[in-house]
């Protein structure tokens, strides 16, 4: 059958355009997909089946773009500043794979990277054919969702946990537990994961009171700071939508009478989204983005002043501090956020300092290529300052991170796009201020709204599903609700407000200069989508310069290319990493849940066998097979340890954690076996020189000294030790204070020296 519209069943238009709908529904669930998983875990790999799927997405779209004939899109400056450093973050991480370093951290960085330029790509193709307006629904449907199950961690959650922490001590406590009990307890074990039950000491006094204190909402994520983020990003975007439903074009104007469910209903809407995200961003205490949102605020603001809207700009900005000021005194009141909030500020601030001094130290070893993706802590750790508070992963600074991590080359470019954004973006608020836009941006279907806002937690779950893993019914109703908010915001008028987008772009951008987390895909991501949004206009696919015509050639080399990375990635990263982390979670469970160490040694051997790169089940095998050497002592059970700590260093030479427990290995079974105490010293010797502010290595490595009769070194490093533990309990980091009885046999050796 002919269509009416097109005068053929299969214009080459009409298929294009099909085509292009159904892919920015397909991108945006793979974008929109990254706000519902762990943003954190990328380095381990938990995020690499999204990568397989973008490549394979970016290739089909190639072929689509090669059959349908449509021009390909121009490289602009932009463009280039992004390809390099993306380009610096994988030739770096070449260099640790060709060297050394943690060679699985950087390769899944790299396809994480790499995956960021084609994603990169695709939105501002995206863009270009003006799809643009659905790609920031998605993430303002992601970041109101985040935000309202964020007030649900604070308020049910977070309560939950407490209490069932406290019900877990109580029956940890008693000898005389029924088996229900055992039960119970075995149940709640099992619900905090190995995280809680391999922890000992200080360790864990420190990370059962975190949980017992928890009131920052984190989201899908592990850090309320990425919540944070994201939800200033759709604090912003909230501003693009209109505050009434959009004209039903069936009706005539003079039909058209706007009334209470036409203006008021949208307006109440609009506001709880505001609700949600402004709530969640304070509960979250993210002072990094109270900033961000106020400084992104200011900049627009003072943009708009330049135009003719002075006095609407002014209104805005007044309303916009005194919304803030309300929510945050409602806040306040309501005992959601406390006083310490503000009064430790100042503490925050001395922290990301020492990150930042420590960091730059790390930029001064390897100022040209960086540490390669995903090894930035244990080069830190060499850096750390006495008495700093963490073991960071990241330097807390967007500048900063991407230096580190990749090179000068790649830290130039980012400032490169950081001032192209900021004056791109200046410059379209100056003129909107000036001429306001009166044009509605292009309407989306209710069906596509619906689609791309519930792509990305559907996405999640169906990989859940298909990777066996424990349906979430949270994330299916998360799903559902997005779908619902996704029709709801399909029935509002849009006005084209390029100040929101360039407003989330600086916002989010201030907050990462103090918060950090530019590597973790779904922020970068984010970030290069609101750059795209700021610095990309819709084009006439026949306005495209010539050249671009011809791009269409290298189409299906393109695909072809994305088609065979995506096979390797996927035998090379996905598969051995989920068997990896499948056998590593049924070895926690054996040893943790059972003590069964056979099944749990059975398990190590095979995700060592199934991740040649993976350096933790031979770590876990180390401490595994130490305690059964220093129960036998015989010296083939002491090689059997050893020859798995060597594998280990094998795979991540810096880690400084392989080294102490190579030490605990001779130091332990050293009973009959006197010559093993010189080797536990050279261990503990290789841990400190990694990590120098280390009070536990210091403290292992005096009493090692002090058997083998070295007692002037001794006594230097059980000073050293104590020193760093006085700084550590002045500054609060019980986690990292000595256990009493190891503290009282420092007192003891230094007794002598300060005599």
């Amino acid at each position: 059958m002919i269509d009416t519209r097109t005068g053929s069943s299969d214009h080459p238009s009409r298929i294009a355009t099909t085509a292009r709908d159904w892919s920015t529904i397909v991108l945006c669930g793979l974008i929109g997909a990254r706000y519902f998983v762990p943003a954190e875990s990328a380095d381990q790999g938990e995020t690499l089946w999204l990568v397989v799927l973008t490549l394979i997405f970016s290739g089909v779209q190639s072929v689509i773009r090669w059959r349908t004939g449509s021009p390909g899109r121009g490289l602009d400056r932009i463009d280039v500043a992004v390809g390099v450093m993306v380009a610096a973050h994988v030739a770096s991480a070449g260099l640790v794979l060709s060297g050394s370093g943690q060679k699985r951290a950087a390769f899944n960085m790299a396809w994480e990277w790499g995956t960021t330029l084609v994603v990169w790509h695709e939105v501002r193709a995206c863009f270009q054919r003006g799809h643009g307006a659905t790609l920031l629904r998605s993430v303002l449907v992601a970041a109101v969702l985040l935000g309202a199950y964020g007030i649900w961690q604070n308020q049910v959650w977070f309560q939950a946990n407490a209490t069932l922490v406290a019900e877990m001590e109580q029956l940890e406590s008693r000898t005389d537990r029924t088996d229900v009990e055992s039960e119970r307890l075995r149940k709640i074990q099992e619900g905090f994961g190995p995280a809680v039950l391999s922890a000992q000491g200080g360790a864990r006094v420190a990370l059962l009171n975190r949980i017992r204190s928890s009131t920052e909402p984190i989201g899908c994520f592990a850090l309320a700071n990425t919540l944070a983020g994201v939800l200033l990003a759709g604090s912003w975007l909230v501003r693009g939508n209109g505050l009434w439903f959009r004209h039903d074009p069936t009706r005539g104007e003079a039909d058209w009478h706007p009334g209470l469910v036409q203006i008021w209903l949208p307006r109440l809407g609009v506001a709880g989204c505001y609700l949600s995200l402004g709530l969640c961003l304070l509960m979250t205490k993210s002072r990094t983005a109270w900033v961000g949102m106020l400084a992104a605020t200011g900049l627009v603001w003072f943009a708009s002043r330049t135009g003719r809207r002075m006095r609407t700009a002014a209104i805005v900005a007044v309303a916009v501090v005194a919304a803030g000021a309300t929510l945050l005194m409602v806040a306040f009141l309501a005992g959601l956020i406390d006083s310490q909030v503000i009064s430790e500020a100042p503490k925050s601030l001395k922290y990301r300092l020492e990150y930042w001094v420590s960091t730059s130290k790390v930029i001064l070893d390897q100022p040209w290529m960086g540490v390669g993706p995903g090894n930035f802590r244990a080069s830190y750790l060499q850096h750390k300052l006495p008495g700093a508070s963490e073991e960071i992963l990241d330097p807390h600074n967007l500048l900063l991170d991407v230096w580190a991590n990749a090179g000068i080359l790649a830290g130039g470019a980012l400032v490169s796009l950081i001032f192209w954004g900021g004056r791109g973006g200046w410059r379209l608020a100056v003129a909107e201020s000036k001429k306001p836009s009166t044009e509605s941006l292009p309407l989306i279907r209710w069906s596509e709204s619906v689609l791309a806002a519930a792509a990305g937690p559907a996405l999640v779950s169906l990989q859940m599903m298909a990777f066996g893993m424990e349906w979430d019914l949270r994330v299916m109703a998360l799903a559902i609700t997005a779908a619902f908010l996704g029709g709801w915001l399909a029935n509002l008028a849009q006005r084209s407000s390029l100040g929101s987008v360039w407003g989330a772009w600086l916002g989010l951008t201030i907050h990462l200069c103090g918060a950090g987390g530019i590597a973790m895909p779904v922020i970068s991501q984010l970030w290069l989508l609101l750059l795209a949004g700021v610095v990309t206009r819709p084009a006439n696919s026949c306005s495209l310069p010539e050249a671009t015509a011809r791009m269409r050639l290298v189409q299906p080399v393109v695909a072809g290319c994305l088609l065979v990375l995506a096979v390797i990635c996927l035998r090379t990263s996905l598969l051995p990493n989920a068997i990896c982390q499948a056998q590593l979670s049924l070895a926690d469970e054996a040893i943790f849940l059972h003590g069964d160490r056979r099944g749990a040694e059975r398990h190590l051997i095979a995700a060592a066998e199934a991740d040649p790169w993976q350096p933790l089940p031979w770590i876990q095998l180390l401490q595994l097979r130490t305690a059964e050497a220093v129960a036998g002592g015989t010296d083939r059970e002491v090689e059997s340890a050893a020859e798995s700590g060597r594998e280990a260093l094998a795979r991540h030479p810096q880690n400084p954690l392989t080294y102490e427990f190579q030490g605990d290995l001779y130091y332990r079974s050293r009973d009959g076996h006197p010559e093993r105490v010189a080797i536990a010293v050279k261990w503990y010797r290789e841990a400190v020189d990694r990590y120098p502010q280390s009070s536990r290595l210091l403290a292992k490595l005096a009493v090692a000294l002090e058997s083998e009769g070295q007692h002037s070194s001794s006594r230097s490093a059980a000073l050293a030790a104590l020193k760093l533990d006085d700084l550590n309990r002045q500054a609060g980091h019980i986690d990292k204070l000595l256990e009493p009885a190891i503290r009282t046999a420092l007192e003891v050796l230094v007794v002598p020296l300060e005599r």
